[in-house]
């Protein structure tokens, strides 16, 4: 994979409900490095308004709720050109590029659908804090790249990229973007290839998986690892909870990004289905997340 195929265009959105600095200077970081055409987009969410809204409905008559509806508004844009936008206008000195901004109104997945589906991004980036919650739907409805940018970091990262390849995914994407990504960021890449111990399958490049055993999977593992470090890449294979394995490397090594790809875990504990693997791995880490999708 080419450096100028990646990340043509990039969307920064930016919900009423949780600004974040981070988030911007990383669009732009990314932006710069790839030429890519940026869009900065602050989004008034709903349900600010509808708050506004059932505060009014018993006190105001209709006219004056409607003015009032469109004051909100009015603020809502000024906080974007006050904030968000003169907060990247500030950054964009550091940079050679430029950035579009929009300002959108609707539920935060809804709008970022809409705007991927209609303006063909192939990179979003959110922020994310602990403390707020993040919308998931997202996450699983985008076939494009997802980049998490956390605000929770207690420790300063280390300069490290921390690339998960596993049994249950393709193991195309993961390694090519990570070493590409490492080489342009300065960043050493660290791939971890995990033997998933609760869902013995093999994926292929379609996303179909084909059950195998243990020591099957195991040297498929190694042969990949043994390829990973004939080209100079520190690489190491493990078995256990995929999920628990990504978190717990993670806290060893310290990494400023953690790059998932198309994992297909169905099965847990005792077999049991299972869902959400990336959510729980994005829950329960202090680091960025890029998720490949």
């Amino acid at each position: 994979m080419n450096n100028d195929r990646l990340f043509k265009k990039i969307l920064v959105p930016i919900s009423s409900e949780f600004y974040s600095k981070k988030v911007i200077k990383r669009g732009l970081e990314l932006a710069e490095i790839f030429q890519s055409n940026l869009t900065i987009a602050y989004i008034m969410e709903e349900k600010t308004l509808h708050k506004t809204e059932k505060l009014l409905e018993t006190y105001l008559p209709f006219l004056d709720k409607t003015e009032t509806q469109k004051e909100v508004i009015k603020k809502e844009r000024e906080t974007a050109d006050l904030i968000v936008f003169e907060e990247a206008n500030k950054l964009l000195k550091n940079y050679t590029i430029y950035f579009d901004k929009k300002v959108l109104y609707g539920e935060f997945s809804d709008v970022i659908l809409s705007e991927v589906k209609h303006h063909s991004y192939d990179l979003v980036i959110i922020g994310y804090q602990k403390a707020c919650l993040l919308n998931y739907r997202l996450i699983d409805t985008l076939k494009i790249p997802v980049w998490i940018e956390t605000e929770d970091t207690e420790e300063a990262p280390r300069d490290i990229l921390l690339g998960v390849c596993s049994n249950l995914a393709p193991n195309k994407k993961v390694p090519n973007i990570s070493l590409i990504l490492s080489k342009l960021l300065g960043w050493k890449l660290h791939i971890l290839y995990i033997v998933d111990t609760e869902d013995t399958v093999e994926v292929d490049e379609k996303g179909s998986r084909y059950s195998k055993d243990r020591d099957t999977l195991l040297l498929s593992g190694r042969n990949f690892v043994n390829k990973m470090r004939e080209k100079g890449i520190t690489a190491e294979l493990i078995q256990g909870r995929f999920e628990n394995e990504v978190i717990k490397k993670a806290n060893e090594i310290n990494p400023r990004l953690i790059v998932i790809g198309r994992e297909k875990k169905q099965r847990g504990k005792l077999g049991l289905p299972i869902r959400n693997v990336k959510r729980k791995i994005v829950e329960k880490s202090k680091h960025s997340v890029l998720l490949l999708n």
